[in-house]
């Protein structure tokens, strides 16, 4: 039998993730892997983190761009190009001290749909 997806298990409302828009571009160049940052998953695991970084990026149905004031406004316009590259079907909303306007109506939509990434 076994899985055949993750909706098998638990179903996802939705996929948030914050981009920190003064380090995203920096990380994102990085060849440092998980293991020498300790951040690895299990033993070995070298993947880089740009690697991990783009998936969450790639995967969320909705970015938090943070940290907009922290940068030039050109500069948090090219992260935001750049996570529109990555995903063109997310919701990017930038903000301050990763603070939302409505927390509860975020958490309360029901956007996520693993179709979308089973390509």
């Amino acid at each position: 039998a076994g899985l055949r997806s993750l909706n098998d298990v638990v179903h996802l409302h939705s996929l948030i993730t914050v981009v920190d828009c003064s380090t995203f571009v920096e990380h994102l160049e990085s060849l440092e892997n998980l293991e020498s940052l300790g951040m690895a998953t299990r033993d070995g695991d070298v993947r880089p983190l740009a690697f991990l970084l783009a998936e969450q990026v790639q995967f969320a149905d909705r970015i938090l761009l943070n940290k907009v004031d922290l940068v030039p406004h050109a500069v948090a316009g090219k992260v935001h190009a750049l996570l529109r590259h990555l995903n063109p079907h997310a919701t990017i909303v930038r903000t301050r001290n990763a603070a939302v306007d409505d927390v509860r109506a975020l958490l309360a939509q029901r956007t996520y749909d693993e179709r979308t990434f089973a390509k």
